[in-house]
């Protein structure tokens, strides 16, 4: 006795793929939109979440601290980027997690304890002597020129600005300027010197 071929019936046409929505491209615009960001901060901000996304591939609920530790080391040994645009993406990073706690999108930020590297002072460059006497120049043209020349003379002696900013009258003695909260904390006594 033999078998009989096998009949394929359709009933129906085969079932469509489901598109799968990429939720965390959802949540990276619905973060976006949350804010009041320039074209060109907005576009900032997608670029440095679309180098994570790209990176992993885990939904934003399931990336830990270890993931983001280890996108961190991409970031420096296999991308290369540079120290400041490390910090840049980590910031947009954390920014992100921030909102995605408060909207309950997630129960847990991985990007809390992540350290942003620490970046160089940048190297005082000196203004040369044409510079400073163009800046006197136009401070002699000034409605308060006393003023605006005292504070250009001070900053010239190596002040930050926030330190002027902070300067009293009775700061000033003998001469001499006293810091009292200079960066890192510290403070100190300049000695002021004829300029200009």
């Amino acid at each position: 006795m033999s078998i009989p071929e096998p009949i394929l019936v359709v009933y129906s046409e085969p079932p469509k793929a489901i598109a799968i929505t990429d939720l965390r491209q959802s949540r990276v615009d619905e973060f976006l939109a949350s804010r009041s960001l320039q074209p060109k901060s907005r576009k900032a901000y997608q670029a440095d979440l679309r180098i994570f996304m790209d990176w992993c591939d885990l939904a934003w609920v399931d990336v830990s601290r270890r993931k983001v530790t280890q996108f961190k080391t991409f970031l420096l040994k296999e991308r290369e980027l540079a120290l400041s645009s490390v910090n840049r993406v980590l910031r947009t990073l954390k920014s992100f997690y921030r909102w995605m706690l408060l909207s309950e999108y997630v129960v847990a930020d991985p990007t809390i304890g992540i350290q942003q590297e620490r970046l160089p002072d940048p190297v005082a460059k000196d203004l040369e002597d044409e510079e400073v006497l163009r800046i006197y120049e136009a401070i002699s043209l000034s409605k308060v020129m006393l003023r605006d020349r005292a504070l250009f003379s001070i900053l010239l002696h190596g002040l930050r600005a926030e330190e002027v900013c902070r300067l009293n009258v009775e700061d000033y003695a003998n001469g001499e300027l006293v810091i009292k909260e200079a960066k890192w904390d510290s403070k100190g006594e300049v000695p002021l010197t004829k300029l200009g």
